[in-house]
Formats: C-alpha cells, structure tokens, sequence
C-alpha cells in the first residue's frame, strides 16, 4: 500500500515584449486599450496555490500468478492551450489583445456584450492591418485549472512466461 500527496503550482502567462493590454468595456469614455502605459500590465488571473492531490495505492498477490491492484489520486492539469496560454506560440515580437465583456459600466450600469459567440471579434475593433491576435477572458479573474479524478482497479495473471492477462 502507498500514500501520497501532490502539490502543483502552475505559473501565470508572462509576456515578455510588454505589449499586451485588456480592451475594457467597463470604462467611461470612448473604448481604448489598457493599461495605457503596457509595462504596468497586470495579470489577468490571481495566482492559484491550493492544487493538492492525494494519492492511494494498493497492490495484493492472490497467487504466485494472480495480482490485485487498485488506486485513486486527483488531478490538476495545467491548461497550457487555452485563450490565454496560446499566445506563448506567436512569433516574439506579435503583441495580444484581450477583450474583456464588463457586465456593468463605471457608473453600474448594465452593457450588452460586445464580443459575443456569434461575433467573437467585432469588426470594429479589428484592424485593417493586424500586428497582434485578438483573445477573449472572462471577467472572473479567479481561473480554475482542470481538476480530475482518477481511479483503476486491476486483476492480472500471468498465463505462460511471456503472456500475461489483465482485467481492468
């Protein structure tokens, strides 16, 4: 039998060239990226520490030939591709843009969506000549990685020298 913890921390995207700004909706005034100077860019997510992951092992020999096994453990799984992370295979110099649909405007009030499944990208806001990939994040800045459980139960049994059976 064996226990066992994991602790994962998966690091927040970090781009390098200063280049990447937020098109905020929820501003007074006309539409404009921010943060107005890029090197003062925040992250759009809070960093996450609490990905512990207990694991449990168990192993059992019915017989000389015949083997039990079982075990359990959960899972956080980086998401290395999604919305945000992608930008990582642009060439270094390409710049992001990030739409953030506000629910409320600086004053509370309601704002339609702007960027929505049907018109991720607006073409307003895209210009002639792009220099930069246009992405979309939502407003929560509190992102969860995938969390996954994980369970097998085995019996195996070994037939001849070179042949073995398994159930699973």
């Amino acid at each position: 039998m064996n226990l066992g913890l994991r602790w994962d921390y998966f690091t927040l995207p970090n781009e390098g060239n200063h280049v990447t700004r937020f098109l905020s909706f929820g501003m007074s005034g006309p539409l404009r990226l921010v943060p107005d100077d890029p090197t003062t860019f925040l992250q759009p997510y809070f960093p996450e520490y609490n990905y512990f992951g207990p694991r449990f092992g168990l192993a059992y020999r019915i017989t000389d030939r015949t083997v039990f096994r079982a075990g359990y453990g959960i899972f956080r799984t980086a998401a290395q591709f999604d919305n945000m992370n992608i930008l990582q295979l642009n060439p270094p110099a390409g710049g992001s843009l990030t739409v953030r649909n506000e629910l409320v405007d600086a004053s509370g009030r309601p704002i339609p969506p702007v960027a929505t499944i049907q018109y991720p990208v607006p073409p307003e806001l895209y210009p002639q000549n792009p220099i930069f990939n246009v992405v979309t994040v939502p407003v929560d800045r509190k992102r969860r990685n995938a969390y996954v459980q994980n369970y097998n139960i085995t019996v195996a049994h070994q037939i001849t020298s070179n042949d073995l059976l398994e159930v699973s």
